[in-house]
């Protein structure tokens, strides 16, 4: 299927640590991880951007299970996907992938606005430090909770609807907080 849509396929592994060893060898432009990979699929999505930080990681998931998402996003990847999408959706998602956009489900924002609205602090610990939304998150997040669609967003405050998908990432990967449903945002 990957090669129909275009896309060379330079390496195949079994396990994590050979997904790593051969991301470091081919230095590919984006690692199509199984979040199931013997050795785990995050471990290897921490390993491809460890040896390989160029690479764009992408999680093939058998669902949308907001555990996996975000220990995805915390480990690297800038996308999450489930087995379910069909050919022309996946190929959407590696080309959002490929130039810059998160692909993350649609649910992990609606996450993000109720922990907002639960007044609990969007933060996420590392290192012994906190760090918080930046101003322009905030507005984003502000935004969202107000009922606002991506591109409204990107009107209001002057930005592009791939910045604004951006922002929404970091502050998934920053709260470290999301739900699953099988949308994605770049999808």
């Amino acid at each position: 299927m990957l090669t129909r849509q275009g896309l060379e396929v330079v390496a195949e592994a079994e396990d994590a640590a050979t997904v790593a060893a051969a991301a470091e060898r081919t230095r590919p432009t984006l690692c199509l991880l199984d979040v199931n990979l013997p050795g785990g699929g995050v471990l290897a999505v921490r390993g491809v951007r460890e040896r390989a930080p160029r690479t764009t990681v992408m999680v093939v998931a058998p669902t949308l299970e907001s555990d996996w998402l975000l220990a995805a996003l915390r480990a690297g990847a800038s996308g999450y996907v489930t087995q379910a999408l069909d050919a022309e959706g996946l190929a959407r998602a590696i080309d959002a992938g490929l130039s810059g956009q998160a692909v993350i489900p649609r649910a992990a924002v609606a996450t993000l606005i109720e922990q907002v609205r639960r007044g609990r602090s969007p933060r996420v610990p590392g290192n012994g430090h906190a760090r918080s939304l930046t101003r322009r998150e905030a507005e984003v997040v502000e935004r969202l909770q107000d009922g606002m669609s991506t591109q409204e967003i990107a009107r209001e405050l002057e930005l592009s609807a791939v910045t604004v998908r951006r922002h929404l990432a970091t502050v998934a990967r920053k709260t470290g907080d999301g739900a699953a449903r099988e949308t994605s945002i770049a999808v």
